[in-house]
């Protein structure tokens, strides 16, 4: 993997391409690959005053849009169990093995009972 040397500046085109594949649902560490930077490096960029404050909403923005869609297609899925399986393998939050005790903890027993409440539907095959 390459990646950028640690005086060398993010450029706008790379910022638009990291942005970009994560919401379109790369992990961080892939769009980081993508761009070749460093995981390392962007987390150095990311806590550098105003400039870092901007990147980083922009990255958390960007994964919150992949979540959106990502939750979006788990529910038009006919599957609970692999929606479920979509969610937790690509976000650790929904894992519920992870131990996690925060509030956002229960968005998988949420998503559970909402999943079970929708009627199951014959679906036409073409």
């Amino acid at each position: 993997m390459a990646t950028i040397g640690k005086k060398q500046r993010l450029t706008e085109t790379m910022r638009g391409d990291l942005i970009q594949a994560l919401e379109t649902g790369v992990s961080l560490p892939g769009a980081c690959d993508l761009i070749c930077i460093s995981r390392e490096r962007l987390e150095i960029l990311m806590g550098e005053g105003r400039a870092g404050e901007r990147l980083t909403r922009e990255v958390n923005r960007a994964q919150a849009v992949a979540e959106h869609s990502l939750c979006a297609k788990v529910m038009a899925s006919t599957s609970a169990k692999d929606a479920l399986a979509m969610l937790s393998a690509r976000f650790c939050h929904w894992d519920k093995k992870a131990g996690n005790t925060s509030k956002d903890s229960g968005k998988v027993e949420e998503l559970m009972a909402r999943l079970a409440s929708v009627p199951e539907v014959e679906r036409k095959r073409n």
